[in-house]
């Protein structure tokens, strides 16, 4: 009898679209220039998320600004690609040995999370009958679910 074989996994393409040979020019000279280059102005050399993607991962890592830089991209774009880059140019400068701020581990919380709502238990006493007994009702909200209602009989004997 045979055994099933499994098929072997497919790698995700990268959707990049391609630099046009004046990008590719910009960049060449963006990475010969680096160490000119103000981090502010990065956006003068670096039109669209492409062109950072691609100067991300030719950014060479004992460039003394590289970290500056690194950032300076991941402020300017914040497409997913660009800050998975950005990540992955921070890891290998660590992996080298490059010591990061503080700046690198911070994340931003942009989420404010309340609580849960509660609401207050409620219990209604009915009145006593002849014979001693009086009606209970107890309704206990449950958040996520509704609400648990309990009735019952009290008596005195």
């Amino acid at each position: 009898m045979a055994r099933y074989q499994k098929k072997p996994r497919r790698r995700k393409r990268k959707h990049l679209t391609p630099l046009t040979p004046e990008e590719e020019d910009r960049l060449d000279y963006l990475i010969a220039n680096l160490s000119d280059v103000k981090d502010d102005k990065i956006t003068d050399y670096l039109k669209t998320p492409a062109s950072a993607l691609a100067l991300l991962d030719r950014i060479p890592p004992n460039l003394p600004g590289a970290l500056d830089l690194i950032f300076a991209i991941g402020d300017t774009f914040k497409q997913k690609d660009v800050q998975k880059s950005l990540k992955r140019a921070v890891f290998r400068l660590k992996q080298q040995g490059i010591s990061m701020p503080d700046r690198a581990e911070k994340k931003e919380s942009t989420l404010l999370f309340e609580g849960p709502k509660t609401d207050e238990s409620t219990a209604y006493l009915g009145p006593v009958d002849g014979t001693g007994t009086r009606g209970v009702l107890v309704m206990l909200p449950i958040i996520p679910k509704g609400t648990d209602i309990g009735v019952g009989l009290i008596s005195s004997a």
